[in-house]
């Protein structure tokens, strides 16, 4: 074997092993994208579930007084803007649900959760909504 010939079969084989090394970069570099893109999403999902969690501790403590006070006692403190308010935590309650949903993708459950919590929200809720918002003032947390 040549010197010329050695010299060619060096040089292809350092041109292969740096076509692989760039090979192994990209694909390494695809896959950290990709766990830093779910650990972003996952990280939002979190924040987005704590406070989530917050506001429906809120709406469950506001209708747990109002089952505590009563109608008749209700109907006496009831300010027109409370309905209002009390319709409004509700939608941001419906929109970080969605929220959530949009973030999950197909590949989790969260929109079988938010279908079923909608239809509660929009099949008891009402009810219990315009007696709750009419028993007691709302103070802002």
């Amino acid at each position: 074997m040549t010197i010329r010939r050695r010299l060619s079969l060096s040089f292809l084989l350092i041109l292969l092993l740096f076509g692989l090394n760039l090979i192994i970069y990209f694909w390494g570099n695809q896959r950290r994208e990709a766990t830093v893109e779910a650990l972003r999403q996952a990280v939002s999902r979190q924040a987005l579930i704590s406070g989530l969690n917050q506001n429906l501790n809120d709406i469950q403590k506001q209708v747990t007084l109002l089952s505590e006070l009563g109608a008749d006692l209700a109907a006496d403190h009831a300010r027109p803007g409370d309905m209002a308010q009390f319709h409004g935590q509700l939608e941001r309650i419906e929109h970080q649900i969605a929220e959530l949903k949009d973030l999950s993708g197909r590949e989790n459950h969260a929109g079988i959760a938010h279908d079923r919590l909608h239809d509660y929200g929009r099949n008891f809720l009402p009810d219990i909504t315009n007696k709750a918002a009419k028993c007691f003032y709302i103070v802002p947390g």
